[in-house]
């Protein structure tokens, strides 16, 4: 049984037709982000729950980041049981990582003040959340480029 919002999943893909499987429980409705380790557009990962399939073979590097593309990649979810499988095309093995982000876990941020992280490994995603008040009529200023 997988824990939502736990450490880092880890595996792999070792025979042809091999599919991983990972199920989690939801005592009540939140929000998810899934964070792809891998560098690998072969992989592919399928989330279904009581509303059915909530995301259907969706590549690892398609997953998060600006590889997403429109939309959020923000999983919005009901209480429930669910299932995360992972799978990898015909005769292929692979291994994998990922991280599936409770952002009610999120890393407080206080505006004004001056943060450094480490991404180990590179394509990982740290989250961070920000608390406005109702009154704030302006979005934060993130940086356009971050680190070299």
């Amino acid at each position: 049984m997988y824990t939502a919002g736990s450490a880092v999943v880890a595996g792999r893909i070792d025979q042809p037709g091999q599919r991983d499987f990972y199920t989690f429980t939801l005592a009540q409705a939140k929000l998810l982000y899934f964070d792809s380790l891998t560098q690998n557009a072969s992989l592919t990962w399928t989330l279904s729950g009581p509303r059915g399939t909530v995301v259907n073979a969706r590549s690892f590097t398609a997953s998060d980041s600006f590889e997403f593309g429109a939309g959020s990649p923000v999983l919005d979810l009901v209480a429930g049981d669910y299932t995360l499988m992972v799978d990898a095309p015909g005769d292929q093995t692979a291994p994998y990582a990922f991280h599936l982000f409770d952002l009610s876990q999120a890393t407080a941020y206080t505006p004004g003040t001056v943060t450094e992280a480490v991404l180990s490994p590179s394509r990982e995603n740290d989250v961070w959340s920000i608390h406005l008040a109702s009154s704030c009529s302006t979005a934060p200023r993130l940086p356009t480029t971050w680190g070299s």
